[in-house]
């Protein structure tokens, strides 16, 4: 007997007309599955946690070439003003201190977009240099831009890391732009942090001190209490800190009065006496003497525990002309 291997037309029927619909929906699709094609095909990606749209074979950001430097964010400005008559001079003086943590670069400073001749060229004010000492400036308004000295080796008009713009100076006053932070980090980022200068107690039996929080690694550790107290002794329970719960944030402290002497400058954690940092040396101004401390991270030390201490006497203009 012969065998019939063809299904009967029953059956053969409802499959030919679905094949037929499968084949007509396939073809108007125009590249709705994926390595068909198709233009301007649309597909949802989430991205940093939201939907966005975005066009198939298309990214928001090409990915960066392998050795591309990193971009950073667009630098802040601070704005500034010192009326503070602290001086006789018919200028304003400004001293810069090179706070930055990580990998610190030397500093280039223009003044009013004048990129060809900054107020501090290179090779810039390196780390180890710490403080450029007092710098002239007219009384005026001024737009300070801060610069890495490797960038702007390249480029004169490469991007600033920080600046002070509007900077508004009176004759005679003083004042000191602390640059700190990391740049291109989003939770400590490069700042200049810029405060106005005693030059003078104005007294003869008295000294101050304040203390400037530049250390964006150390920041980690907490708030601190600052104990100013006779060299040789260590803070206790008795003694009040002269600056309590001091934070990164808050930047600087207020000034200190004491009487001329040899003094210690000690930070604790806050509210408790578990040692931070110390003067290594006492610290013995002369009478009258101004002097900030600015606390930064030690490159050479363990980031973030390690700080190093720039002493610096707010009083010595001797080399200004």
């Amino acid at each position: 007997m012969k065998t019939n291997f063809l299904p009967d037309v029953s059956i053969r029927m409802p499959v030919l007309v679905l094949f037929t619909i499968f084949s007509l929906i396939l073809a108007g699709c125009d590249g709705g599955i994926s390595g068909t094609g198709g233009p301007d095909t649309q597909i949802m990606m989430p991205i940093n946690g939201t939907d966005s749209e975005i066009s198939a074979g298309e990214s928001d950001t090409d990915p960066a070439p392998v050795g591309a430097p990193q971009v950073l964010p667009d630098a802040e400005d601070t704005s500034f003003v010192n009326n503070a008559n602290v001086t006789l001079r018919t200028d304003a003086i400004v001293n810069l201190v090179n706070s930055l943590s990580g990998n610190a670069d030397a500093l280039v400073v223009t003044n009013n977009s004048n990129t060809i001749n900054p107020i501090l060229p290179l090779p810039g004010l390196s780390f180890s240099d710490q403080s450029a000492g007092y710098f002239t400036l007219l009384a005026d308004t001024h737009d300070i831009d801060i610069v890495l000295a490797t960038d702007y080796a390249q480029d004169i008009n490469a991007e600033k890391i920080a600046g002070v713009n509007p900077m508004t100076l009176a004759a005679g006053s003083s004042s000191t732009i602390i640059v700190r932070g990391v740049p291109g980090a989003e939770t400590t980022p490069a700042q200049a942090l810029v405060i106005a200068n005693h030059t003078s107690t104005n007294s003869l039996n008295t000294v101050e001190f304040r203390v400037v929080n530049a250390a964006a690694q150390f920041a980690m550790q907490g708030n601190l209490d600052i104990y100013v107290l006779p060299a040789g002794q260590l803070p206790t329970q008795n003694d009040m800190p002269a600056f309590k719960d001091f934070s990164y944030a808050t930047g600087v402290t207020d000034w200190i009065e004491v009487p001329a002497g040899s003094w210690d400058i000690v930070a604790t954690d806050a509210g408790g006496l578990t040692q931070r940092f110390a003067t290594a040396e006492p610290l013995v101004p002369a009478a009258s003497g101004s002097w900030t401390i600015v606390v930064r991270d030690d490159p050479s030390g363990v980031a973030g525990v390690d700080t190093e201490l720039v002493i610096l006497n707010d009083g010595d203009t001797g080399a200004l002309q």
